[in-house]
């Protein structure tokens, strides 16, 4: 079973609907969670986000979480992208979505944050370097094989205004690898000590910027879709 919880979870941060308006993208940050939740409402988030991030850790084989409600609420660059859907019936204003009616099917998260980095290229020279990086990534294992972690991948894209290749990657596994090459045809990096992976397109500014998709919106907020 999915991740499920009230449709008050869903008011945490900006959502857009996406694939037809089936599915639903929303980010949550350290100024969501801690601002402008209630205590009932930062519980019912917290549950979500810590199960999410333990699910991502066992399928990676991981000793513990590296994304949890207290480490995004520590670490205020980090952003995490939450994919869900809505089962029941739905109401449209806000003050019944916060009651808790309906319910919120999780299906996937992906988290980026800024890196300080030490890259080491092939002759040897070592660079300093802080990108954004993404730094988990987990579709629910109920819901792949359906294009679920590319959509949400490129949302999270057009959202920050950066292209694939202009981010790092902590420990990508071996299925995110795979489709960083079938969709953004991402495949040539230098292997790290510390397990990052920069592709050798970051370092090419002749490199196309046709995946960006949108511009960057970060800046501003978007209404809260239902």
């Amino acid at each position: 079973m999915e991740v499920k919880c009230p449709t008050a979870c869903s008011g945490a941060g900006a959502a857009t609907k996406v694939k037809g308006g089936q599915l639903h993208i929303t980010m949550w940050n350290a100024q969501y969670l801690v601002g402008r939740l209630d205590v009932r409402e930062r519980g019912e988030v917290k549950r979500v986000i810590d199960e999410m991030g333990l699910l991502s850790a066992q399928a990676q084989q991981l000793k513990c979480p590296v994304t949890s409600f207290d480490r995004i609420c520590t670490f205020r660059s980090h952003r995490l992208y939450m994919l869900y859907s809505m089962k029941g019936d739905i109401p449209d204003d806000e003050r019944s979505r916060r009651a808790g009616m309906g319910v919120v099917v999780v299906k996937g998260m992906l988290k980026v944050g800024a890196k300080d980095l030490f890259f080491r290229q092939l002759d040897g020279s070592v660079h300093e370097m802080s990108p954004l990086c993404v730094l988990d990534f987990y579709v629910h294992h109920c819901c792949q094989r359906n294009g679920l972690g590319q959509l949400l991948f490129q949302h999270m894209l057009s959202e920050e205004g950066l292209c694939a290749h202009k981010l790092g990657y902590d420990r990508p596994s071996t299925k995110f690898l795979s489709l960083l090459e079938k969709y953004y045809g991402l495949c040539k990096f230098v292997p790290q000590a510390n397990q990052f992976v920069v592709f050798d397109a970051y370092f090419d500014n002749n490199t196309s910027n046709s995946n960006n998709g949108s511009l960057n919106r970060r800046g501003r907020i978007p209404i809260i879709s239902s």
